[in-house]
């Protein structure tokens, strides 16, 4: 069983060898996880795994991927609503406007009823997959998820839950300036 310490370290074997390119080591690296580590590490690896096929746009493999993750990630946790995010992305990109809606929906659910973590990028998707055509959407979850992702992005003020379009707007606009400052430090 891997120590927490041995899967940070494996994690950062996965990021460099990824972003290098060298995508043989980052799943040789991914499969060592899969087979030494925690179900949490297993489905972060899957996620990671995911995330790589991403880069190369093989949509298929990343929805295998991150439903093969959700068998190791526990209910409402942030692991499983990114995976359940990856795989609505994966249908969005593909054209698959419905399935994309459903798995988002299950993002947002997972968001609701979790800890701490904003759902941002799920509400930002959704609204942009029904700028493209009309979905049925869950105003009271919505409203739910952008009010927790207010919160926990502290965003000044109250959030607007009667123009959610325009709340999810300032939590996108409140999360890069939260990455630009925290780029800007390092």
């Amino acid at each position: 069983m891997l120590t927490q310490d041995q899967f940070n370290e494996s994690q950062q074997r996965i990021t460099s060898a990824w972003h290098s390119g060298n995508f043989q080591d980052a799943f040789a690296e991914i499969d060592r996880v899969l087979k030494e580590g925690t179900d949490e590490m297993k489905g972060t690896a899957l996620f990671y795994r995911a995330m790589i096929h991403e880069s190369r746009r093989d949509w298929e493999q990343v929805r295998e991927d991150s439903r093969s993750g959700l068998k190791y990630a526990a209910p409402s946790t942030f692991l499983r609503y990114q995976l359940e995010h990856a795989i609505g992305a994966a249908y969005n990109k593909q054209a698959f406007s419905e399935k994309a809606n459903q798995w988002f929906t299950k993002a947002l659910q997972t968001c609701a009823e979790g800890d701490d973590f904003s759902g941002h990028k799920t509400l930002a998707a959704l609204m942009k997959l029904a700028n493209e055509e009309s979905l049925q959407m869950d105003q009271a979850l919505m409203a739910t998820v952008a009010a927790k992702s207010w919160r926990v992005l502290e965003v000044p003020g109250e959030p607007d839950l009667a123009d959610i379009r325009g709340t999810v707007h300032k939590l996108c606009e409140q999360f890069s300036k939260t990455v630009e400052e925290i780029s800007g430090s390092n």
